[in-house]
């Protein structure tokens, strides 16, 4: 996780967006460089990441989502694209917000 966040380009200061729920290493990898991770809660009915609470914690600060596939449960990727790519269906383009999604599948067997 350390070595995604770091070719990602994440520096001090920068938010990395994580689950309530998922281990400490999630967390700690983005400390570890001097970010800010910031929690987003999870689903009320499965233990992954809440696209509406992404959402509303996503700012011009944030530089990467850590999605987390929890106890064989998806954390829905393409929910979690979306709100990190812009996109214009009126001109059919998508502009990157430049929010990297460095998925964790530590816990996908069965997703």
């Amino acid at each position: 996780m350390l070595l995604s966040l770091l070719a990602a380009g994440v520096r001090s200061d920068d938010e990395v967006l994580i689950p309530n729920r998922t281990w400490v290493a999630t967390a700690h990898a983005a400390l570890t460089i001097g970010a800010n991770p910031v929690f987003v809660e999870s689903e009320v009915v499965s233990p992954i990441i809440s696209s509406q609470d992404l959402k509303r914690k996503t700012t011009s600060n944030t530089k990467v989502v850590i999605p987390v596939h929890m106890n064989g449960r998806d954390a829905h990727i393409d929910e979690v694209l979306e709100i990190c790519y812009e996109i214009d269906e009126v001109l059919e383009m998508c502009y990157e917000r430049e929010i990297t999604v460095i998925e964790n599948a530590a816990q996908t067997l069965g997703s």
